[in-house]
Order: C-alpha cells, then sequence, then structure tokens
C-alpha cells in the first residue's frame, strides 16, 4: 500500500470546517435502513410490564413512612467539651508512653 499519491493539505494548515464533512448526505442521520425492520422484536417489553408512567398516586400516601425527627443528647454533668476531653486524654496518653518507654 502506498501513501505517496495521494493528495494531502500542506503541514500546519487547519483541516476543513463544516459539517457534515465533505462526502457525507446532509440528511444522513439516521442512517437509512435504521433501525432495522423487525427491531424493537414483537412483544417487547413482556406482557403485563408496566410502560410509560406510574399511575396517578404512586408512591402510596405514607410512603416513606415519617419518623419523628432525632433527639439531640444533653450533656450529663459538668464535664468540659468533647474536644478538651479528648486532648486531655490524648496528652495523659502521650506523658505516659513517654514515661514507660
Amino acid at each position: 500500500m502506498s501513501y505517496y499519491n495521494q493528495q494531502q493539505p500542506p503541514v500546519g494548515v487547519p483541516p476543513p470546517q463544516g459539517y457534515p464533512p465533505e462526502g457525507y448526505s446532509k440528511d444522513a442521520y439516521p442512517p437509512p435502513g435504521y433501525p432495522p425492520q423487525g427491531y424493537p422484536p414483537a412483544g417487547y417489553p413482556p406482557q403485563g410490564y408496566p410502560q410509560g408512567y406510574p399511575p396517578q398516586g404512586y408512591p402510596p400516601q405514607g410512603y416513606p413512612p415519617q419518623y419523628p425527627p432525632p433527639q439531640q443528647h444533653q450533656q450529663s454533668g459538668g464535664g468540659g467539651s468533647g474536644f478538651a476531653e479528648g486532648c486531655l486524654a490524648a496528652l495523659c496518653c502521650c506523658c505516659l508512653l513517654d514515661a514507660c518507654f
């Protein structure tokens, strides 16, 4: 196969613009013969399978069930914030490990 005798634009020249490209028909979509005869196959979707939108009133009333809003837990006693307690616990662990090793 030889590529020498083919007409090509010079290097650096942008490709031709426009759609569809030259050589294609303006009404090429969808291509002739598409979709093929017999598509979709007869009996599709199967009998009894719902088509289109769900019936009016779907989903039924009360679905999903309404749950009460989550209750917020109150801190008991006067111990500081959780962040301060966590930092203090970490500091104690570091000091204990430092003393042991």
